[in-house]
Parts: C-alpha cells; structure tokens; sequence
C-alpha cells in the first residue's frame, strides 16, 4: 500500500516537473516590449489575434506577429522607422489634422503675410478691379475738389466749357512786371536751390539744351534767360496787363533767351534736320536745342514738347470764351504753320507731344505754386491729362 502510495507520488511529482517545464519562458519579461506583449495578451484574457488560449500564445512568442503590432502601436523603440519621420515632416504644426491637404492650402490662400500675399494681392483681390489707377482719379483731396463738379461722362465742348468756369473762377491777375519774381518760386530748380528763401535760386529754364551741368540763376535774367509766352501774345492780340493772358504764368516760363527770340511767334509742328531749311536753334550754351523751319514753325527739344502741348491746351481753355483776350483762343486740326485770329494749328502733333513728355514731377509742383501762391487756378491737363483727348479728337 505504502509503495502504491509512494509510486502515485513519484507520478504526480513527475508530472509536476514536467508541467514546469515552460515557465523559464517567462524570463524575457526583463525585455520591455515582451512585457507589453504578454501584459496586453493578459488583459484581452486570452483572445489573441489568432483566436488561441494564453498557453498557445505562450509557446509561439517568438512569432512575428508580436513585435509588428508592437511596432505599430508603440514607437519608442521604432522610432527611427521610416513612417514616423515621414509623417512628422507632413505635419509639422503642432495639431496633426492640421496636416491634411486642404489646412496649409487654405492658410496660404487666406493668410497673405508675405510669399502668398505677393502672388494673391491680398487681401482684396476685387479692389484692384475697381478704376482707381486710371489718371482721372486724384490723389491729393484738394485737387478732387477742384473738379468736383466735372462728370466722367463730359467731353468736348461740354468739358472745356465746365473746365474754361473752373479755371476762370478765383483767377488772380499778376502784374507782368513782377513775373521775374514770380518765376524765383515756380521755375527755379527745387532740387538745387530747396531753400525758400534764397533770392538767387537756379533756375529750370525750358528750351535750354542741359539743365543741370549748365545751370543759371535768377541773376542770369536778361542775359541768358527770360520770359516766354508760349502761346504768343500777337497771336490773340494780348499785348497789356489789362488782359489776365498777358501775365498768365500757366504759359509764361523761364525761356533760354535765344530761343526764345528765334522761335518769334511761330506755331509749333514735328521738324527733322532732313527738312529743307530746317535748321538747330542754339541755347544760351551754343548747344543745339530746338529746330526752327523759318518764317513757319517751330519744334522744342522732346523734354520740352509736352510742358509746350499742356500750356497751350489751358490757354484754349481758358480763354475759350474770348474774354481777357482780344478773341477766342482755339486750337485745331488743320495743316498750317499760319497763326492769326487766336488759333493754332497741328493740333495733332500737340497731343501726341502730350503723350510722348508725360507730366513731370516738376509741372506738377510748379502748378501747385501758381495755384496757391499766385494766381489761385491751375492747369487741367496737368492735373488730368486724359481731358485733352476728351476734348479733342477727330
């Protein structure tokens, strides 16, 4: 009895040392993802991705499928993988939806702080529809108000008839005399003479071949330089300070005195050196400057052309309606180098010479001068030069 007592004990100690034989497999819990692997297996109590009990999965935890789901869920250990510095470098920005595609493409589109906003012309696209660059917008408030009464859709007579009010209205009459001292302020060169009040400024004198190498001041009166009524005053038959065109500095400059004298009263036109009898007009330098065809026309140099154009475009304005003058002043179409009876031809000619010397910055400041200065009115074509096509044109 006692054997068959020991024997079954010798079995059941037997069969006690063999069932040990799996626990050294617990040892590789000293490694961390084993002991991910086998806390998580414990905690699904026994349901595994292949469906098998805890002591299945324990003798087949050397197969692959552990480690790659591991690697799938937990990165420490794979964070040098491939996928997760991929979709770290997409994200970037802290939140990861704002990954996605459509987040970035938005912001750029919206946000315009510098590379989008110069491609977009942020951020109101529409505005720049609107007809706010066209020239017959102003910039400064006063010359707005100016025109104020002036329409869009005014043209021809109508617009040099509601310009001939403006420009009439508030004209103060300057005494010819005094223009030398006038022209001090609204035809010295600013830039070379800033100071206000210097008495003997350089001047900017027009038809003069160069000047900035060969500048003259106020003190050169008379001897290189004098005044020029562009639109000639035998021409109009204004030749006394009763009438407001005799002294009108809007078409009176600081003229180079030779040529001054040379183009006498003759009409301007387009002339070239290949023209019979066309010949170079010298300035006070003894450079070439205008060329004269004689006893016809007369044609400035090109920085001059369009100042000429613009005087001569306010003079048909302003005195359109024939008073201040002997008669109406008027500019036409017509072929002629003859003036009389207040009118010019090659009208042509002086609006192209509109467009090819554009207002200058000098212009601009000089009628600013006249304006609030001395004769208290302005030019519209320096203002506005899109009125002289408005008004004119075949």
């Amino acid at each position: 009895m006692r054997k068959n007592i020991s024997g079954i004990l010798l079995s059941l100690l037997a069969l006690t040392i063999s069932g040990c034989t799996t626990t050294p497999k617990k040892k590789p819990r000293k490694n961390s993802s084993s002991s991910l692997t086998s806390e998580i297996s414990s905690s699904s109590a026994g349901v595994s991705s292949s469906g098998a009990a805890p002591t299945s999965a324990g003798t087949s935890s050397s197969s692959e499928p552990t480690p790659t789901s591991q690697t799938s869920e937990v990165p420490p250990t794979s964070s040098s993988s491939t996928p997760a510095p991929t979709s770290a470098t997409s994200v970037i920005p802290p939140a990861p939806s704002s990954s996605s595609t459509p987040a970035p493409t938005s912001e750029s589109s919206v946000i315009p702080p510098a590379p989008s906003s110069s491609s977009v012309v942020p951020p109101q696209p529409s505005s720049s529809s609107t007809p706010i660059p066209t020239s017959s917008s102003s910039v400064d408030p006063v010359v707005d108000a100016y025109y104020a009464s002036v329409k869009d859709t005014d043209s021809g007579e109508t617009l040099r008839n509601k310009l001939n009010g403006i420009i009439k209205n508030g004209h103060t009459k300057i005494a010819y005399k005094s223009l030398a001292d006038c022209m001090t302020y609204t035809d010295r060169d600013w830039n070379k003479s800033p100071d206000k009040n210097d008495t003997n400024p350089y001047m900017h004198i027009i038809y003069l071949h160069d000047n900035e190498d060969k500048a003259y001041t106020r003190n050169d009166y008379t001897d290189v330089w004098d005044k020029e009524h562009i639109w000639a005053k035998s021409n109009g038959s204004f030749s006394s300070d009763s009438y407001y065109s005799y002294s009108d500095l809007h078409h009176l400059r600081a003229s180079d005195k030779n040529n001054n004298g040379t183009r006498s009263n003759y009409c301007f036109n387009n002339l070239s050196t290949s023209q019979s009898g066309v010949t170079y007009v010298k300035d006070g330098n003894g450079d070439n400057s205008g060329l004269l065809l004689p006893n016809a026309c007369y044609m400035p140099q090109a920085c001059d052309r369009g100042d000429v154009a613009r005087a001569l475009f306010y003079m048909a304005t302003r005195y359109a309606d024939g008073s201040d003058t002997n008669c109406p002043l008027y500019l036409s179409f017509e072929d002629t180098n003859n003036n009389s009876d207040g009118w010019w031809g090659h009208l042509d000619v002086l609006l192209q010479w509109h467009q090819e010397d554009p207002v200058d910055e000098f212009e601009k400041h000089r009628n600013d001068l006249i304006f609030t200065d001395f004769q208290h009115n302005r030019n519209p074509f320096i203002d506005h030069p899109e009125y002289a096509a408005r008004i004119w044109s075949k």
